[in-house]
């Protein structure tokens, strides 16, 4: 039992980065690009609602709120680091 609180802590702590800030670091003194956005836009909604789900005892209608504001936050803090080309057509 604690070795699974633990495995869901990890994973939710790896997750609170999230994968476009973590592109978004990766990528910093370059653009990053629409397929790379949506990407990593669909791997934390996966992600975040799973462990929303199984840690937190949510609903699914739960999980999945939970995962798209998570998701809109990751992608906000994304383009603040690294500039995001589809946010800004020249």
């Amino acid at each position: 039992m604690i070795l699974r609180m633990r495995l869901v802590a990890a994973c939710a702590l790896a997750s609170m980065l999230g994968c476009a800030t973590t592109a978004a670091v990766i990528k910093r003194h370059d653009e990053v690009s629409l397929p790379i956005l949506i990407g990593t836009a669909v791997a934390d909604l996966v992600v975040i609602g799973v462990i929303a789900k199984e840690a937190g005892g949510l609903s699914v209608g739960g999980a999945i709120g939970t995962s798209v504001a998570a998701t809109a936050v990751d992608v906000f803090v994304a383009c603040l680091i690294a500039p995001c080309s589809v946010l800004h057509p020249r």
